[in-house]
């Protein structure tokens, strides 16, 4: 038995002069780790390389990692320059068992909102007469014997310790579990009297417990790559970094922002200067959680997105093609088009109602994710596909996945966060810019005067259409017609320049200008991740 407290990293203060030592941060679920370098150049903190980890082999484990990442950087690392571990991947599934107090339902509150818990069954506290017959648990050690509990919390009430709770941890403790399950104990008294199942892990009740109570299931996400983490080294989950960093990058760039991506799960958040607000499905995306998706929305929610043909049948057979694949690279432009199509509707699912809240100039981020689902100005049609009714967007991508280390650094190191995304972590690849909002005459042309380094250029944009104007940099666009009298908008222009959308809304269904595609032979094992890491 260990008491979670003795988890808890303490933070560490930012040495004398400002500039850190190289830090390893890890990006972690059960099966893959990513490595990214960060380390100082020039006085600044910057990424130096990243390095991809298959924890189940050795050959392309932790250890190959570092040893690629060594060979990159041209001096020696080791697993103790890991300054903190970001965990993906499924939620623990939390059997609770005992009636939980207003504070611990906020700590398991803020435990499923950042993906690490989701609780799947509760069992009540039997009666006291019930109690004395240890039959009651009986249900409960079966389920521990065949290791089909991931996790079994066991909520102890103030007080003295309670038949039913001594009964129940003794018989657990009597029960041998096929699989990795773990019984967390939260309680008021930490000197537990009872006799515990091995590798129990106390959780006490206090300020902290809710970091506790996410530090304990965090370590238990990345269990096949515990030995390669240092102990020490603080965790946090993928969209708690992701929340951290998303207020970061609005502070640094005084706008609004928000994140999306489908990456074990579909994450969304909105955030200010003030703070952010998670949105976190752990069950739907366009891989692992393609099929959950489709089971949640009709197949023409989908096959509205795509540009050519689709039936219900054909995406039942893509969806369970790619759960079968799910770190598969996906290199056609027609799976490229599925996957967007399954993105955009998780998304929406998602955000729900919550997409009136962005507000307008605001930064969208896309995580890695969307990222490879296609080129930039794939990225743009995306936004511009999801937009409420607001003027402009300035899209941003974050290919290299550095959004989470900027999470994981902002508190401890705020200078490297901040250095990280100046140069690193935000690349703008374009804007977004609805011509015609509610209200607005919506016929014939626009005129689009974009002035970008003290150079004027007019284009003709068509009405009810996407026109992309080229443009890199900060820049200013004028709107004349419709209306609009001239209005004045400042934007970003990057590598997908500046896609000008005058199309009415709702939305209609993109027209189907090809017959079905032949999926036979895609997504096989030669295409996935993990056969990149022999290019590495």
């Amino acid at each position: 038995m260990r008491n979670a407290a003795d988890d808890v990293s303490a933070v560490p203060t930012i040495p004398p002069g400002g500039v850190t030592p190289q830090r390893i941060i890890v990006t972690a679920n059960s099966y893959q780790a990513n490595l990214a370098l960060i380390a100082p150049t020039e006085g600044d903190a910057r990424f130096i390389a990243g390095s991809p980890a298959i924890v189940t082999e050795p050959q392309r484990g932790m250890r190959g990692a570092l040893a690629r990442l060594a060979c990159q950087c041209g001096y020696a690392l080791s697993g103790e320059m890991t300054s903190a571990v970001v965990v993906a991947g499924p939620p623990v599934r939390l059997h609770i068992v005992g009636e939980r107090s207003r504070d611990d339902a906020t700590a398991l509150g803020i435990a499923e909102r950042y993906g690490v818990a989701h609780v799947v069954a509760e069992t009540a506290i039997p009666s006291r007469q019930r109690a004395r017959n240890r039959s009651w648990c009986q249900p409960l050690t079966d389920l521990w014997r065949a290791g089909r509990n991931e996790a079994l919390q066991v909520v102890i009430p103030p007080g003295a310790l309670p038949l039913w709770a001594a009964q129940l941890l003794t018989a657990l403790n009597e029960t041998e579990s096929s699989g990795d399950a773990r019984c967390l104990v939260l309680t008021s008294d930490t000197a537990l009297t009872a006799t515990v199942p091995p590798d129990t892990i106390v959780i006490p009740r206090g300020d902290q417990s809710a970091r506790q109570l996410t530090n304990a299931m965090n370590r238990m996400r990345t269990t096949r790559c515990r030995q390669w983490i240092p102990d020490e080294s603080p965790l946090l989950s993928r969209p708690e970094a992701l929340a951290v960093a998303m207020r970061a990058v609005s502070v640094e760039r005084g706008q609004p922002s928000v994140y999306l991506d489908v990456s074990e799960g579909t994450t969304a958040i909105i955030a200010d200067e003030s703070g952010a607000t998670v949105y976190h499905d752990p069950d739907i995306d366009c891989a692992r959680g393609v099929i959950r998706l489709l089971n949640r929305c009709a197949p023409e929610q989908i096959a509205r997105w795509v540009p050519f043909t689709l039936d219900a049948q054909f995406l039942r057979t893509w969806a369970l093609r790619r759960v079968s694949w799910p770190m598969a690279l996906l290199t056609d432009d027609e799976d490229r088009a599925i996957a967007a199509a399954f993105a955009r509707v998780a998304i929406r699912l998602v955000l729900g109602k919550a997409f009136e809240r962005i507000p307008d100039g605001a930064l969208w981020m896309l995580g890695p994710t969307l990222t490879q689902l296609g080129s930039s100005a794939a990225a743009l049609r995306l936004v511009a596909d999801l937009m409420p009714t607001i003027r402009v967007a300035v899209v941003a991508c974050d290919s290299n996945d550095l959004i989470p280390a900027v999470g994981a650094l902002a508190i401890p190191y705020p200078a490297d966060a901040s250095s990280l995304l100046a140069h690193d972590a935000i690349l703008i690849v374009g804007s977004v810019v609805q011509a015609s909002l509610a209200g607005e005459r919506t016929r014939g042309a626009l005129s689009a005067t974009l002035v970008h380094d003290g150079r004027t250029r007019t284009t003709e944009v068509a009405a009810d259409a996407l026109t992309t104007i080229v443009c890199e940099g900060a820049a200013t666009l004028s709107l004349t017609g419709h209306g609009t009298g001239g209005t004045r908008i400042a934007l970003d222009g990057g590598a997908g320049g500046v896609l000008m959308d005058t199309r009415r809304r709702p939305l209609a269904a993109v027209t189907a200008h090809a017959s079905r595609p032949n999926v036979s032979g895609r997504l096989r094992p030669a295409a996935t991740g993990r056969d990149a890491l022999n290019d590495a």
